[in-house]
């Protein structure tokens, strides 16, 4: 799971001398498997499959570890930088390779993007503001600005390899418009990462590329909150021709 970072020094000359920046740039890709490996026609489409999840990191499939991160403090001043690095680092010792940063919390400092992108530790980033309350907000231009700028922001991150639109939005299929409209900003922004429209899901009616889950520049309509391939907790449903999922159960069709 090697993001191939490497470091780039960059000299800037300005009107009263020389300026150096440094910064740190990766390769990789990433790519979301939902169909049947075994019947090649099942990927000429522009759906989600429901054949479990697998996420395919430069071609390799990868067993997800990790946790949920949610804000340390209510109190944001209470802990500094080091704290954040701290606890990426106790990821990295426990053995995990994903975290997921909470809808319901907050966008962290840039050091913990950083040290996630050093350490090869993955995010499933969630969005903010497009929680269920959210939906019929009057200003929604100003949440779809908001979006803008958080990805523009932290899509240089090669550690973020999901974006999901909505923790546990339960509504009916078809009707979230408001994650359909937040994520085709995001597949605008930045088509290179997997589109995920809610946790749990059943994935995307149309809009994606079946082979990777990335988005193929059409309008993304969700299947909505009803998930037949994922669910908080160990899969219940799905199989792929890599591996099984964690209880043995393989589904024999579409």
């Amino acid at each position: 799971m090697k993001h191939d970072c490497m470091n780039e020094h960059v000299r800037l000359k300005i009107t009263n001398g020389i300026g150096n920046y440094s910064f740190s740039k990766g390769f990789r890709s990433v790519a979301l498997s939902t169909h049947n490996e075994k019947d090649p026609s099942s990927f000429q489409t522009n759906s989600t499959g429901t054949y479990g999840i697998v996420i395919k990191i430069n071609g390799v499939p990868i067993f997800v570890r990790g946790a949920n991160i949610v804000p340390i403090s209510q109190l944001e001043y209470e802990y500094d930088d080091n704290t954040l690095i701290k606890l990426v680092h106790a990821a990295v010792i426990s053995n995990m390779n994903m975290l997921r940063v909470w809808g319901g919390g907050i966008i962290f400092p840039q050091v913990f993007y950083d040290k996630c992108d050093e350490m090869g530790i993955l995010l499933y980033h969630d969005l903010m503001f497009v929680e269920e309350q959210f939906h019929g907000f009057e200003n929604r231009q100003e949440i779809i600005r908001e979006i803008q700028y958080i990805v523009r922001l932290l899509s240089s991150h090669p550690s973020i390899v999901i974006w999901n639109g909505c923790n546990e939005c339960d509504i009916k299929p078809h009707e979230n418009d408001s994650v359909n409209e937040a994520m085709d900003t995001v597949a605008m922004e930045d088509p290179t990462r997997i589109v995920w429209p809610n946790s749990p899901s059943s994935g995307w009616k149309s809009g994606v590329n079946a082979l990777t889950g990335l988005p193929n520049g059409e309008a993304l309509i969700d299947k909505g909150f009803q998930s037949e391939i994922e669910v908080h907790g160990p899969y219940l449903h799905g199989c792929s021709n890599t591996f099984m999922t964690v209880n043995g159960h393989c589904r024999e069709q579409e």
